[in-house]
């Protein structure tokens, strides 16, 4: 895909809370000391235990949730026509959710798989479709759609929980993960609720007097982008079998390195302090961008600051959250941005309208060059191109949160993986590979699998080449749940 095919993108796919320049930043390099990655760094150290899901009042809701898994895998399974007798005997009684299931459904299985056992192949042909037949005949409306609406209904159920406790950081990173892309531009924010586009769960609409979730089932149903899995289940639906097996979440916090309890910033990670500053001419067209940008929204940059003058350094209060090298109209404009969305779905959908407006004015070039301009970089590109290249680079810098306010907004985040603990452990780290293609909507499917690395540090120094921050050693992988993210700024080096 070239700039021109990006520039011919409607409105409507401007909520994908990314761009599609190529970026070398974002690329594994991997030597003989291991593999260099660029990602994010959890810290698991506390669990959110829910009540709720422990009770006796629960206790048939939960042998119905562990039924239909294993009745979905059950039929999925009779369905493979390259299973054996014993082969479905075995994966049956050695299935994830075998041991949750009560003792009548256990027995029961026990016994198809004792009956099916000396079948020859054309026998348990013919028992294999007879048995599905008489499964699926249980169900008024199609598996796959009761268990869709049954997993909805739980991660609802779930989020509205999470948020009744106060934990609306934990319940945005369940619900980026889960979201479908259902934001219509052409209606209004209240229009667009109705239709059950949230960017918080936060905005949800509240329970009723009876406690009862106010989301229509229907409208429910679209609200997510849930992944089917080769058995017949749903990726995300492992934080409902969590929760019922065990009552808690296990949740992190973002941190940069393994030894700090939270999420610090260095300026000099980021940036030489010999680095040229930018140019007036394209500190001037970041500028003018913006401001038509923000104007086409119905956004006045001007009540935050008279054209020409900046805001004051709204760095003094903490030293470090001002990049070395910054500009003052570069501190100011990114003061503006801040000031005008709270919201980091908001700000998000803002970014991809500037970058697509960047974009729409490059003339068609190979993405290669693309890839290769940086700021003040010669290449063989034309003026007109380069001074864009340049623009974007230096806007992906003005709008990240390494400022005071987005450095809170760091230490806020919270992501939930699905660990197991071994007795007495207290903490666990988890590595999330940057996936461009997963931190938007919609969600590459990727975000539902297990991609991010259960890791240890490793006591070793690194030497900070190529931004590398830590040395960490892989244990296996992990399912996760986490808010959307930029492109970091760090890198890990994994052995």
């Amino acid at each position: 895909m070239t700039p021109n095919d990006l520039s011919r993108l409607e409105a409507r796919f401007l909520n994908t809370f990314t761009y599609y320049l190529p970026s070398t930043s974002t690329k594994d390099n991997i030597t003989s000391a291991g593999m260099s990655t660029p990602g994010y760094l959890w810290k698991v150290d506390r669990k959110i235990h829910f009540p709720e899901f422990q009770g006796p009042d629960i206790k048939s809701a939960k042998a119905k949730w562990f039924h239909k898994r294993q009745t979905n895998l059950t039929v999925q399974m009779l369905r493979d026509p390259s299973n054996t007798s014993q082969e479905w005997g075995q994966q049956c009684t050695k299935s994830s959710v075998f041991n949750d299931l009560d003792e009548e459904m256990k027995t029961s299985l026990k016994e198809s798989t004792n009956r099916a056992k000396n079948l020859t192949g054309e026998q348990y042909e013919t028992f294999a479709a007879s048995y599905r037949i008489s499964i699926l005949a249980q169900v008024s409306d199609s598996l796959e759609s009761t268990f869709f609406k049954d997993t909805v209904t739980w991660l609802l159920f779930i989020l509205y929980i999470l948020r009744q406790k106060g934990e609306i950081e934990v319940a945005d990173a369940i619900w980026h993960s889960v979201r479908a892309d259902r934001w219509d531009v052409s209606l209004s924010s209240a229009e667009n609720r109705e239709r059950g586009c949230f960017n918080s769960v936060a905005d949800f609409p509240p329970l009723d007097t009876k406690g009862n979730m106010p989301i229509d089932q229907s409208v429910g149903m679209e609200m997510f982008q849930l992944d089917w899995d080769r058995d017949g289940a749903l990726q995300q639906c492992w934080i409902v079998d969590s929760l019922l097996r065990d009552g808690y979440l296990s949740v992190g916090k973002l941190v940069r390195v393994s030894s700090h309890d939270e999420c610090r910033f260095h300026p000099e990670w980021f940036r030489d302090e010999e680095e040229e500053k930018p140019v007036a001419e394209i500190m001037e067209y970041v500028e003018s961008t913006i401001t038509s940008t923000m104007a086409s929204l119905g956004l006045d940059s001007g009540t935050a600051r008279e054209a020409g003058q900046p805001l004051p350094d709204t760095s003094s209060e903490f030293d470090e959250g001002k990049l070395p090298g910054t500009s003052q109209t570069e501190t100011s404009l990114s003061s503006i941005f801040q000031q005008s969305f709270h919201d980091r779905a908001d700000a998000q959908l803002f970014k991809q309208l500037m970058m697509s407006k960047f974009v729409s004015r490059l003339a068609d070039i190979p993405p290669q060059q693309v890839s290769k301009s940086t700021l003040h970089q010669s290449t063989s590109l034309n003026k007109h191109n380069q001074m864009i290249l340049d623009a974007v680079t230096l806007y992906e810098r003005m709008v990240t949160d390494w400022t005071p306010n987005g450095l809170a907004k760091l230490q806020s985040m919270r992501a939930v993986f699905n660990l197991r603990w071994d007795e007495g452990e207290q903490v666990q780290w988890v590595l999330t590979p940057y996936d461009q293609k997963s931190e938007r909507l919609p969600h590459a499917e990727a975000r539902s699998l297990s991609m991010s690395w259960v890791v240890e540090p490793t006591g070793e120094s690194s030497d900070g080449k190529d931004g590398v921050r830590e040395v960490l050693r892989t244990k296996g992988t992990v399912k996760g749940m986490w808010p959307f993210m930029d492109s970091p700024m760090t890198r890990y080096l994994l052995v």
